[in-house]
């Protein structure tokens, strides 16, 4: 896993990394002290367009009105 830093980026990204990865978790950190937010997904729960929707709405607690389909999800990443 060496090669690679998280820590310093300033867009909004989104990183899949395996649990459990000692540099990935260092960097994690890292990112949460300058400020930046980490939000943990399972992976299985990530199969479908439905369960995208569902899993993102639920972690990142989207709206009431959140339309549930792929535009909807980036109107609401782009929101936070």
């Amino acid at each position: 896993m060496a090669g690679f830093d998280i820590t310093g980026t300033s867009e909004p990204w989104a990183i899949f990394a395996p649990q459990g990865a000692a540099e990935v978790h260092r960097q994690l950190s890292e990112l949460e002290v300058k400020g930046g937010r980490v939000h943990h997904f399972d992976s299985r729960d990530l199969m479908t367009e439905a369960a995208v929707c569902r899993s993102f709405a639920q972690v990142l607690r989207f709206p009431g009105h959140f339309g549930s389909n792929w535009d909807a999800l980036v109107d609401c990443l782009d929101d936070l």
